[in-house]
């Protein structure tokens, strides 16, 4: 298959045990030459049969641009075989990469172009401990012979990796995949083995700085500061030249600005590590990836986290970006985390870290009430009121953003506005849901978060703000719908706003949303309750129990 950067992948899966229908495969050395080698030869599968007790040697190495020994799908050649038993024939070279092997399979690789190559083993249906190493000779004798040599690589699947990073054309490299002597095996053995390789253009030749098309030669990068890309001698590394990070009103979002520069357009990616106050890395994060900065000599741009842990973010005092160029160079700068003072209508505001609450803003110094968001709660109020059972509004993708709550991961999305009666004398606990008929439940389209405030057009009335129904996205039951839980709220007029999150994954609230408002009235203690809660409830410390049932202390 075609990889990113040009990438040519060449994957050796291993069969399982088995007769006929199996896919191509190749057996490791047998001890006994009466042991037949399995037939290798399955439908619709151009690999023949080969005696496994060759295999490992210099002259039957398992050659990898045999069409005859591979199946090919596209750019993706596939080669399956196991190592069996017998003693090892080859030890790597590299004395400190380990201090001996046994059984191994080797496989050979003759490039075309001049191209990087890098070479990795992974579990496939049992774990041992692989040793590999990469030759350019299968009978070296001499270290200078041996590229690289493996043993264990961090990782629950990949057990070994080698690369080198810039070999010539017509080179004939020797593959590797053996076993620790050190290890109870368990034969057969199965393995894959996926080898990349990326070409390799010289200085001056023309380029994609997406590298699509392959790596420049080491010393170089593909630059774009003459215009078209050429692989051309770096003029230097990328410079981070402006950075604020300002935290979120729930505590939970970061909004980072940053303005970075480099003189050949080769940026690749930009990170960004969070610190503490000692200046101890506590979280670190991708936030513009290659697609995204490449090509340019200059981005200045918003960077949004969303959703970050709250004990993250308590840790947190300082933020360090780091932009990465093709070159492999660095620039970074490190700002600290602004903690606004968040103020509400008619607060003063206009000053360094003070903002204005939710949807208010800053006018004439004071914090006031948009426009936008006022003709919103005067269109709730028009509708009219509506009390407890289930509701439909709709939200669409053009809908303009006017309310914001406490509890977003993301502003700028369209509400909904319901005014809610909670009628007579009782207060009750109330409960709104979004994930109800007609909402698409489960449907990743469905991020919702939900505010109940006394005053339509005031963040600071607010009672309640929830966006997840459930917190741990870990769960089988998470879902980006909401569900807010208020245990006392009195008689009296309410606005229920049902927002647009976006946690981060790209779901947003949009189309015909189901919302359901659940009330249940609180009884005083001695009263007569529901003991299943479904008409009532007890006030809090109270607890419905007895016969009759009544509200007493819990105890």
């Amino acid at each position: 298959m075609r990889m990113a950067g040009g990438v040519v992948a060449l994957l050796v899966a291993l069969a399982g045990c088995g007769g006929g229908g199996e896919t191509s495969r190749i057996d490791g050395v047998i001890p006994d030459a009466s042991v037949q080698a399995p037939d290798a030869t399955a439908s619709g599968d151009a690999s023949p049969s080969i005696d496994a007790r060759s295999v490992g040697k210099c002259d039957n190495a398992v050659d990898l641009n045999d069409a005859a020994n591979v199946t090919q799908d596209g750019d993706t050649l596939t080669y399956s075989g196991r190592i069996l038993f017998g003693p090892g024939v080859f030890s790597p070279l590299t004395p400190e990469c380990t201090e001996g092997t046994q059984n191994e399979v080797v496989h050979r690789l003759t490039l075309k172009n001049r191209s990087r190559v890098r070479a990795t083993t992974a579990v496939k249906g049992n774990d041992f401990d692989s040793v590999m190493y990469l030759r350019t000779s299968c009978d070296a004798k001499e270290p200078s012979d041996e590229i690289d040599c493996n043993d264990d690589v961090t990782g629950e699947t990949v057990l070994s990796v080698v690369s080198a990073s810039d070999v010539p054309a017509g080179t004939t490299l020797y593959i590797v995949v053996d076993t620790f002597d050190g290890e109870n095996l368990s034969l057969p053995l199965d393995y894959s083995l996926e080898v990349e390789i990326v070409p390799v253009l010289a200085n001056g030749q023309d380029c994609d700085p997406f590298l699509n098309d392959g790596l420049c030669e080491p010393e170089t990068a593909c630059s774009i500061a003459g215009g078209s890309p050429k692989c051309e001698k770096p003029l230097g590394g990328p410079v981070v030249t402006r950075l604020s990070a300002t935290l979120g009103q729930n505590e939970r979002s970061l909004f980072i600005h940053f303005k970075a520069e480099d003189p050949d357009g080769d940026m690749q990616q930009v990170r960004v590590a969070l610190l503490d106050g000692s200046g101890g890395e506590v979280a670190s994060y991708l936030v513009r990836p290659k697609d995204e900065v490449t090509a340019m000599l200059a981005v200045e741009t918003d960077v949004d986290l969303f959703g970050v842990e709250q004990d993250v973010l308590e840790q947190a005092r300082t933020v360090r970006l780091i932009v990465e160029d093709s070159a492999q160079e660095e620039g970074s700068s490190e700002a600290p985390i602004g903690r606004p003072t968040w103020v509400g209508l008619g607060g003063q505001c206009g000053q360094a870290d003070v903002e204005c609450l939710g949807e208010l803003t800053c006018e004439a110094e004071s914090c006031a009430v948009p426009a936008q968001a006022m003709s919103a709660c005067q269109a709730a109020d028009a509708t009219g009121t509506v009390g407890a059972g289930n509701h439909v509004v709709n939200i669409t993708s053009e809908t303009k953003d006017h309310l914001e709550g406490s509890c977003w991961f993301k502003r700028g999305l369209g509400e909904a506005v319901l005014r809610v009666l909670v009628p007579g004398e009782r207060h009750v606990e109330l409960v709104a849901r979004t994930d109800v008929d007609p909402s698409p439940k489960g449907d990743d389209n469905l991020d919702t978060y939900l505010y109940l405030r006394t005053a339509c057009s005031d963040p600071a009335t607010e009672l309640g703000c929830n966006d997840d129904a459930l917190d741990d996205a870990s769960s089988p039951d998470y879902r980006f719908a909401s569900r807010l839980l208020l245990p006392d709220v009195a008689p009296g007029t309410y606005y229920l706003v049902i927002d647009g999150s976006d946690d981060g994954t790209g779901a947003t609230a949009t189309g015909t949303i189901g919302v359901s408002i659940e009330m249940k009235e609180l009884k005083n203690q001695d009263e007569r309750c529901d003991p299943t809660h479904v008409a009532d409830k007890c006030e809090a410390s109270l607890s419905c129990k007895g016969e009759p049932a009544t509200c007493q202390p819990t105890t």
